[in-house]
């Protein structure tokens, strides 16, 4: 059952989520300048870009409110992430803006500047990732700078170049917007290779917030795909463009992306452990120690550590009963989790009361009373197999 922390958290979501729709609703009714050709269109491209734009930046901003707890490896990368969000939403706003002005010839829209805001966005968002990848280890040609950027550079000329040729209409500076929609999704791309490596690489606590990230930037990238092709081959008047329904790729990146800072925001909710046992089975002592390893951002560095509970585990009997000196050598296991985590940590520095919110309340008593059963327990449950390392 979720803590009362987690459904506060599930509350602010659907919440978010109800705001980013009204406030659209809302944004129907901005004023468009007469010399709209089609002003219901450019009411409903605005409807939809709100959409974007508010659930783009309210990731963002959840993302950055949540980094409190964590060390400064950590902060770094999502607060990049964070700024590189932010900066994606805003040159997407100021499109919808454009059209409400009708300013597509303007110095605003055609003189570059605008397309320094998706060029910087996903620029950030990739520097997040490398950010991230650091204190885990996470190393190879997908966090050099040099080849990530060279080739979203080759992209991004290739976009222009293809844009030339296949554009269906004539605006002044469409072909400079191409290219940086190929930058955009070429360092959008390597972002999600590198968040999917660093997923494979990082903690099962961290891993379902990495999973939600990667698909966020998976449809980011298809977002910016559908947006170059759909450049190159539709024209001005057609319904799909001229409405917004376009955007639908990016939209559905920026509902995966608050699911993403919702999950980051769960890292840091507390356990509701209101239960108090007065007994201990050796289950609770395997239960507890699996619990507190997935604690753990960078698992193959407490592998030393876990190493001594494959060993008791690996030679149990067949009901699976642990004898007195096997329970004193899983506690010492469980101290040096608990070490480890509250000192060492890549990712963060968890305090005693955190780490202890994850084990089991039998085991909870054991720690509390010093107290370690000498004989064997009866009726105790198999214990379950411990994580082996992740895969390279």
């Amino acid at each position: 059952m979720p803590s009362q922390s987690q459904q506060s958290q599930q509350k602010l979501f659907y919440t978010l989520i109800l705001a980013a729709l009204l406030l659209a609703g809302l944004s129907y009714f901005v004023p468009v300048v007469g010399s709209v050709t089609n002003p219901v269109a450019t009411h409903w491209r605005m409807v939809f870009t709100m959409v974007l734009t508010t659930l783009i930046t309210a990731s963002a901003i959840w993302f950055m409110v949540s980094l409190r707890e964590f060390k400064v490896s950590l902060r770094k990368a999502y607060i990049l992430l964070g700024v590189g969000l932010i900066f994606f939403s805003s040159a997407m706003l100021q499109l919808a803006i454009i059209a409400v002005l009708d300013a597509w010839e303007s110095a605003w829209a055609t003189g570059g500047a605008l397309l320094g805001f998706f060029v910087l966005g996903t620029f950030f968002m990739h520097l997040s990732m490398r950010q991230l990848a650091r204190p885990l280890e996470v190393k190879g040609w997908l966090t050099s700078v040099w080849i990530v950027g060279g080739i979203s550079l080759g992209v991004a000329v290739a976009s222009w170049a293809a844009s030339t040729k296949l554009l269906q209409y004539d605006l002044e500076g469409i072909t400079f917007y191409e290219a940086a929609m190929g930058w955009a999704g070429a360092y959008a791309t390597f972002a999600a290779l590198l968040a999917w490596k660093i997923r494979r690489n990082i903690g099962p606590r961290y891993s379902t917030a990495l999973r939600w990230q990667t698909m966020a930037f998976v449809a980011f990238v298809l977002g910016a795909i559908h947006e170059i092709v759909t450049t190159w081959f539709l024209t001005t008047g057609d319904w799909y463009e001229d409405y917004g329904v376009y955007l639908w790729g990016f939209i559905a990146s920026a509902v995966l992306f608050l699911r993403a800072s919702y999950e980051f925001r769960l890292l840091t909710a507390h356990q509701d452990n209101a239960v108090v046992a007065t007994a201990t089975t050796d289950r609770d002592y395997i239960d507890s120690l699996v619990a507190v390893a997935n604690l753990a951002s960078n698992p193959r560095a407490i592998d030393p550590i876990m190493d001594d509970m494959r060993v008791i585990t690996s030679s149990l009997p067949q009901d699976g009963a642990l004898s007195g000196s096997q329970r004193s050598q899983l506690v010492t296991v469980y101290r040096k989790l608990e070490e480890y985590l509250t000192h060492r940590d890549p990712l963060r520095t968890y305090t005693q009361d955190e780490v202890r919110e994850q084990v089991k309340p039998g085991f909870m008593l054991v720690l509390k009373t010093g107290v370690i059963p000498t004989q064997p327990i009866p009726k105790t449950p198999a214990p379950v197999a411990v994580p082996q390392n992740p895969q390279e």
